[in-house]
């Protein structure tokens, strides 16, 4: 490898890992303890804006009629995902848009295996506030190894 192809996957790589990083330091809010961060963010007043994104930690305040998607990294090569936890089901005041999907996160050459970043999309439906919970565990196993908590208010 020539010394200018190394710089170049440098800088891909760089580039690469800008996103993700955000997203790792930004899940550093909340425990299992239930500690939250006092990162409190709004979600879009218009549909057309796009659909606000929220980590580890944060509240959530959605009008009714909006989407919000809630972002978790993890690590399916060890066998660990996230899911939402049994009772966590938005109680009809939140509801899952489309299927909770995983979008991969590349780590580049020589690196850690890749991360998946679980996005879960809601639609903020009726006025109220729930608790979404999510367990990060293997799905074979009972016990999970840590587990987020998010508040939503869906105001009018």
């Amino acid at each position: 490898m020539t010394v200018r192809h190394a710089r170049r996957a440098v800088v891909i790589s760089a580039l690469v890992m800008l996103p993700a990083a955000g997203m790792v330091v930004a899940g550093c809010g909340s425990d299992s303890a239930g500690t939250t961060a006092a990162a409190t963010t709004t979600a879009a007043r218009n549909a057309a804006a796009p659909v606000p994104r929220y980590t580890t930690g944060q509240r959530v305040v959605a009008r009714v009629g909006t989407t919000f998607m809630i972002v978790l990294v993890e690590q399916p090569s060890t066998g660990y995902v996230w899911d939402l936890a049994d009772g966590s089901d938005g109680a009809g005041i939140v509801e899952p848009v489309g299927n909770f999907r995983g979008v991969r996160v590349t780590q580049g050459e020589g690196g850690p295996a890749p991360q998946v970043v679980r996005e879960f999309t809601y639609a903020a439906v009726k006025q109220g506030q729930v608790a979404l919970k999510y367990e990060y565990k293997r799905p074979w196993e009972s016990a999970p190894i840590s587990i987020r908590s998010f508040d939503v208010r869906v105001v009018s």
